[in-house]
C-alpha cells in the first residue's frame, strides 16, 4: 500500500460520520485514484445490539439535511469510526488503476490504517482548484478531471448521466436530477463519480471472485427505452428545460422500477452496467456495512460471514425497511397538505387553489377522482394545463382514473399533450405498468422521402378494445410520439384530432374488438401552420405581436430545437415552451400551439374569446368534382355568423339536407360547448367539431372547420 497518497474528504459543513476519502497520485501509466471507506466493521459485531439495530432500520434517517436517527451509535458514526482528519483510522481501501486516457485498467483491495490530511467541504473544492500554492491543488485539478471523465464515460455507455452547469443540474447513480449550490456543484460531482466508479469496481470483482455479495439492482420496466437510446431521450428532456427535481422523479418512475438489493445479478438500468454495489458509506447504510464484512473476509482470507440466501434475506429487509420509511414520511407530510387542499376546494377560497403546490393540488384532484370535481378545481387544472405547468404526477392521475375524468379535463389534457408530445410516450409506458394497457408497441416503417410511419398498438384492458395508431414523420421519434398522442386520444376517449396539413397520411381509427362507450367530444384540430394561427388570433384580438426565441440542444449528431414563444399583455405575460423537436419550424410550432390554447383559456374564461379552433387558411372558391353540387367557399377567417349562413347556402344549392348540429356542455366554468356539426352529401357524411365558450360560438367554429374541410376536399 502507498501511504504516500494524500487523503482528504469532502463533505457538507454539518457531517459528522464521514464515510470516506479520496486520495490522487500520478503515476507512469496514469493515476491511481484511492477512495478510503471508513470500517465500522471492526467495531459492530455481526448479531449485536447496535448491529441488530441497524439491520431493522436499514440505513439513516434524514429530515432535511439533519441525520434525526443515525443508523449506528453517534458513538461510533460520529466518533470511532468516522475519518476524522489527524487521526489514525481502520479503512478499506480500494486503489482505482486509472491509464493516460482515464479509463480504469486495474482494480486493488487492501485494508489498513490511513490518517486523513484534510477535511473539506462541498465549496472548498473550486477554491483549492484555482489556488496554485494550497498543498492540494494538484491532487484537486487532477481529480476534477478524472471525475468529468468518469462521468463522460459513464453518459458514452448509456448511463443516465446528465451534468448541466448553467442550470446546475447533475443526475445521480439512478438517474435522479439533483440541483445544487453554484459552489457546491463541482464537490458533488467528484465525491459522486468517485464513489461510483469505486463501487461499480468492487461489484464487478466481488462478481468475477465468486463471493456472495449483496448487489443494487436497478430494473427498467418492460417498454422502456435502453442503452444510449435511454439515455439520449432522458438527455434531450432535461435540455428542454423539464428538469425539476420533482419531474424528473416522476419521469424516472415511469420507465425505472424502485432500485433494490438482491444477492443475484440483474443489472443496473441508471448506470447502464451489470453489476453494482453500494461499499461507499458503511456508517449510514446497512447494505454497505454488510459488504464491507465480505470483503473484509475475503482480504484476510477468512470464512465468508453471509451465504446467498442470507444476503437475500437481507435484501428482501432492507426493501421493507425503505418503504416503511418512505411512507412514515408520507404520512409525516400528508396530513397538512390534505387539509390544505380540503381548503381550497371550499367556495369561500376558491382563490386558494391557485396556490397549491403540486402534492397539494394532487390530493384535490384524488378527492375529485373519488367524488365530483369542483367547478374551480376543473378551472385551476384548465389553467395549469393550458401553460404547459400541471405535474405528471398530477396528469397520470386521469389516466389512472380516467372513467371519472370530466370531458372538459380529459381535453385540456390531451391538447397539453398534443403541445408536447414526447409525453404521451411516457404515459402510455406508464399505462402498461399500472396494468390499464397491454400488448403496448410501436412498430416502424422507412418510407421513401425518407418519412418514417409509426404505428401504435395498445389493447384497452378495463374496456376491451383494441387501437391502432398511425403516424408518419421525417424524424423516427416524431412519428412515434405523434402515434402515441393517437392512441393516448383512444386510451382518455378523446376523439383523435384531424391530421393536420404536415401529416402524410391520416392515422388510422381505432378499432374496438367489443363495444364500448361513445367517445368524448373531439378535439377542435389546429391548422397545419400553427404559428400562423397564433399570428392570426393575436392581430384579431389586438393582442400585440408574439415573439419567439429558439435554441439548439443535443448531441451534435442528433440536434434538437427548443423554442420559447411568449406574449405581452399589458403589466404580465404568457409563455409557453416547446419540447426538443428536430426542426426549428417545428418547435416555434410546438410553442405557438401551446401559447395559442393558453390565450384560447384565459379569454374563454373571461368570456372575450373565439373557440379554440386555427382558422383554414383562404383558398379560392373552385369546382366541385361532384355533377350539379355548388362549389364550396373557403372561409378567409373565423366569422361565426357569415360562416353559418354560408354554409347552409352551400347545402341548398347542391340540393342536400340542411346541416345538423348537436351541442355538449363540456364544463359550467369555465363555460365550454362542444359542437358537432353533420353534413349529409351525395359522396358521404361529414362531420366538423369544435369547442367555444357559448352554443353559438362553437356553432360557427364548427361551420367554419366545415366549410374548410369542403374547401380542402375540392379538386384542385
Amino acid at each position: 500500500m502507498d501511504n504516500d497518497i494524500a487523503l482528504f474528504t469532502i463533505d457538507a459543513e454539518h457531517s459528522r460520520d464521514l464515510d470516506d476519502a479520496i486520495g490522487i497520485a500520478r503515476t507512469d501509466s496514469g493515476w491511481t485514484v484511492r477512495v478510503a471507506i471508513a470500517n465500522p466493521s471492526a467495531c459492530v459485531a455481526i448479531g449485536g445490539e447496535e448491529d441488530l439495530a441497524a439491520r431493522k432500520q436499514g440505513a439513516t434517517i434524514y429530515r432535511g439535511r439533519q441525520a434525526t436517527r443515525p443508523m449506528l451509535p453517534r458513538s461510533i458514526s460520529e466518533d470511532q469510526a468516522t475519518l476524522t482528519a489527524g487521526v489514525p483510522r481502520s479503512a478499506v481501501l480500494i486503489d482505482l488503476e486509472l491509464d493516460q486516457g482515464g479509463g480504469q485498467v486495474g482494480t486493488h483491495l487492501s485494508l489498513g490504517e490511513i490518517t486523513v490530511l484534510q477535511r473539506l467541504s462541498y465549496m472548498d473544492v473550486p477554491s483549492i482548484a484555482s489556488d496554485q500554492s494550497h498543498p492540494l491543488h494538484l491532487a484537486m485539478v487532477d481529480a476534477i478531471a478524472i471525475a468529468r471523465g468518469f462521468l463522460k464515460q459513464r453518459r458514452a455507455r448509456g448511463a443516465l448521466a446528465f451534468l448541466d452547469q448553467q442550470q446546475l443540474l447533475l443526475t445521480d447513480e439512478e438517474g435522479r436530477v439533483q440541483h445544487f449550490a453554484a459552489g457546491e456543484m463541482v464537490g458533488h460531482l467528484l465525491v459522486q463519480e468517485m464513489m461510483i466508479a469505486a463501487n461499480a469496481a468492487i461489484a464487478e470483482l466481488a462478481a468475477k471472485s465468486d463471493v456472495p455479495f449483496l448487489y443494487r439492482s436497478h430494473e427498467p420496466r418492460i417498454s422502456a427505452p435502453r442503452g444510449l437510446a435511454a439515455a439520449e431521450s432522458f438527455e434531450a428532456w432535461i435540455a428542454g428545460g423539464h428538469a425539476t427535481t420533482a419531474a424528473a422523479t416522476e419521469r424516472l418512475n415511469l420507465i425505472a422500477q424502485k432500485a433494490r438489493y438482491t444477492s443475484t445479478l440483474t443489472g443496473h438500468y441508471g448506470l447502464n452496467v451489470p453489476a453494482y454495489a453500494h461499499i461507499t458509506s458503511p456508517l449510514r447504510r446497512y447494505a454497505d456495512l454488510v459488504d464491507q464484512r465480505q470483503l473484509v473476509a475475503m482480504i484476510q482470507g477468512s470464512p465468508l460471514p453471509y451465504s446467498q440466501n442470507d444476503l437475500n434475506a437481507i435484501g428482501n429487509e432492507l426493501f421493507e425497511a425503505s418503504e416503511a420509511v418512505a411512507a412514515e414520511t408520507a404520512d409525516h407530510f400528508k396530513a397538512p397538505v390534505l387539509a390544505k387542499a380540503r381548503a381550497a376546494l371550499e367556495a369561500s377560497a376558491q382563490h386558494a387553489l391557485r396556490n397549491l403546490a403540486d402534492n397539494e393540488l394532487g390530493q384535490a384532484v384524488k378527492a375529485g377522482l373519488a367524488g365530483t370535481f369542483a367547478p374551480a378545481l376543473v378551472d385551476e387544472l384548465l389553467r395549469r394545463m393550458a401553460a404547459g405547468t400541471l405535474a405528471d404526477k398530477i396528469s397520470v392521475r386521469f389516466i389512472e382514473g380516467r372513467a371519472a375524468v370530466p370531458p372538459a379535463i380529459a381535453h385540456g389534457f390531451i391538447l397539453m399533450v398534443r403541445a408536447k408530445p414526447a409525453a404521451a410516450v411516457s404515459f402510455l409506458h406508464h399505462a402498461r405498468a399500472k396494468n390499464l394497457v397491454s400488448d403496448f408497441e410501436v412498430q416502424f416503417e422507412e418510407l421513401s422521402g425518407p418519412t418514417f410511419k409509426a404505428t401504435a398498438t395498445m389493447r384497452d384492458v378495463e374496456r376491451g378494445a383494441t387501437y391502432r395508431a398511425v403516424a408518419n414523420d421525417s424524424k423516427k421519434k416524431a412519428a412515434e410520439q405523434a402515434a402515441a398522442v393517437l392512441a393516448l386520444c383512444d386510451l382518455m376517449g378523446v376523439a383523435r384530432p384531424a391530421p393536420s396539413a404536415e401529416d402524410e397520411a391520416p392515422a388510422v381509427a381505432p378499432t374496438p374488438t367489443t363495444p364500448q362507450e361513445p367517445p368524448a367530444p373531439a378535439l377542435a384540430p389546429l391548422t397545419g401552420n400553427p404559428k400562423g394561427a397564433l399570428l392570426e388570433y393575436c392581430q384579431k384580438h389586438k393582442l400585440g405581436t408574439p415573439t419567439f426565441e429558439s435554441t439548439l440542444a443535443g448531441p451534435s449528431n442528433a440536434p434538437a430545437f427548443v423554442c420559447t414563444a411568449e406574449l405581452a399583455l399589458g403589466e404580465e405575460s404568457l409563455s409557453a415552451r416547446s419540447d426538443p423537436a428536430p426542426a426549428k419550424r417545428r418547435a416555434e410550432g410546438l410553442a405557438a400551439e401551446a401559447l395559442l390554447v393558453q390565450l384560447v383559456l384565459r379569454l374563454a374564461r373571461a368570456n372575450q374569446a373565439e373557440p379554440p379552433v386555427a382558422p383554414p387558411a383562404p383558398a379560392p372558391e373552385v369546382a366541385s368534382a361532384e355533377a350539379g353540387t355548388a362549389p364550396a367557399p373557403a372561409p378567409s377567417a373565423i366569422d361565426r355568423g357569415r360562416s353559418i349562413q354560408r354554409l347552409q347556402e352551400y347545402v341548398q344549392k347542391a340540393g342536400r339536407p340542411l346541416p345538423a348540429y348537436e351541442f355538449v356542455e363540456m364544463s359550467k366554468t369555465p363555460s365550454v360547448f362542444e359542437c358537432a356539426v353533420r353534413l349529409d352529401l351525395a359522396g358521404g357524411t361529414l362531420e366538423a367539431r369544435a369547442t367555444g365558450p357559448s352554443k353559438q360560438a362553437s356553432k360557427g367554429a364548427a361551420a367554419v372547420l366545415a366549410l374548410g374541410q369542403l374547401a380542402a376536399a375540392a379538386p384542385a
